[in-house]
């Protein structure tokens, strides 16, 4: 599904491209508009993997879990509102918001009670680990008319990234007993962890009206950025990528 909806607004997007490359004299042509509210829905293609290493002391050593998430594309919402502030300059903000959720297996190292460096290692699975990426992106587009219905937005601007994902950061286990060999282990507990990163954002935006206020539009934009989760080895997460939608379009 994401791959249609990604493959149809790139149709859209060439095709009106062609028509404002065959017009690239109304660069300097004088938009109209005051200003626009867009919104709209897409998808958001990454293809981040990121390895997590979490633990704590126990038995006067270290217990350490090492767990990965897979964050895959998935459905994107996307607003914007600007103002005009000189020629065809336009200034405003934006925000999308993009999410999904995946599992894992965690590997799981438990320091033996008696002896150092001598660790049980086991497996635990976590479900259905939601991840989430919220953006606010501070927009300057010059507007280029194409047609007197078709106009093309042209953007870039810093953006900030608010990431939320659950983590497993400790696992149920119970000791079986002497010689502690073997442990039984359990569920995962998992905890959300929230941090906040900064990167930028580029693409186009192309609107066709059909009144002459309102309208349809497509957009194609690579927002890419990353945050740091603190106090965790390999915390790293890539926040945004390529993102395409479709919406309503507005002008005043």
């Amino acid at each position: 599904m994401v791959r249609d909806v990604m493959g149809g607004a790139a149709l859209v997007l060439l095709l009106f491209g062609s028509a404002a490359e065959a017009q690239m004299s109304h660069l300097t042509m004088h938009w109209e508009g005051r200003g626009f509210v867009n919104g709209s829905v897409g998808a958001q293609a990454t293809g981040d993997d990121p390895t997590f290493d979490v633990g704590r002391d126990l038995y006067q050593q270290r217990m350490g879990i090492r767990s990965g998430v897979d964050i895959g594309g998935g459905a994107l919402w996307d607003v914007s509102a600007g103002y005009r502030v000189w020629r065809n300059l336009v200034v405003g903000l934006g925000y999308s918001q993009f999410g999904n959720d995946s599992n894992t297996t965690a590997a799981v190292s438990i320091p033996h009670p008696l002896i150092t460096n001598q660790p049980r290692v086991g497996t635990t699975a976590g479900s259905n680990l939601d991840h989430s990426q919220r953006a606010l992106h501070f927009v300057a587009s010059w507007m280029i008319p194409v047609t007197d219905k078709i106009d093309v937005a042209v953007s870039t601007g810093p953006t900030i990234f608010f990431v939320k994902q659950d983590l497993i950061t400790d696992v149920a286990f119970s000791e079986i007993g002497a010689p502690f060999t073997t442990v039984n282990i359990g569920g995962p507990v998992v905890s959300d962890r929230s941090e906040t990163g900064g990167g930028f954002h580029i693409g186009a935006d192309v609107t066709y009206l059909l009144r002459p206020r309102w309208g349809a539009g497509a957009f194609l934009r690579y927002a890419g950025g990353g945050v740091t989760f603190d106090g965790i080895d390999g915390g790293e997460v890539d926040a945004g990528g390529l993102q395409i939608g479709l919406g309503v379009r507005y002008r005043f």
